[in-house]
């Protein structure tokens, strides 16, 4: 018997694949209205979550076969875990997941704010950007 896993939100193909060659059945949402998730994840072995509310209803709805909640990321703050736990299913995580691609996007987030970066661009894709749009928003160096 292959495992059912529900995703209400979809994830990289590699994933899905790696799921599907370990037996399981992947149920991707046809979209990630409240309502969708609620009718679609009936019958779940496991749902695999990353931005969409799991709380008590749709715990509930999912039925007694839920075994597991993983979370596409760090963070756990969208899982009721005091209902899963009373419910004995269990919450899990990737603590390390994305750690490198938030890394990245700071540091290109404090460059872009350091040069002025959105507001120069904004400008040039109105049609107000000239050459002296670099004095009107002039940078710093980190």
């Amino acid at each position: 018997m292959a495992y059912r896993v529900f995703l209400p939100m979809n994830v990289a193909e590699c994933g899905k694949q790696y799921l599907r060659e370990n037996g399981c059945d992947v149920v991707l949402a046809k979209d990630n209205k409240r309502e969708t998730i609620l009718s679609e994840v009936k019958g779940a072995d496991a749902i695999l979550v990353r931005i969409d509310n799991i709380d008590k209803e749709v715990i509930d709805a999912a039925g007694d076969n839920l075994k597991v909640i993983g979370r596409h990321g760090i963070g756990v703050d969208n899982i009721d875990i005091e209902y899963a736990t009373k419910k004995r299913i269990w919450v899990t995580n990737g603590p390390t997941s994305n750690i490198n691609s938030v890394a990245e996007a700071t540091i290109m987030l404090m460059l872009m704010c350091s040069r002025n970066t959105y507001e120069v661009d904004s400008e040039f894709r109105n049609g107000q950007g000239d050459y002296s749009a670099r004095y009107r928003h002039f940078g710093c160096e980190l």
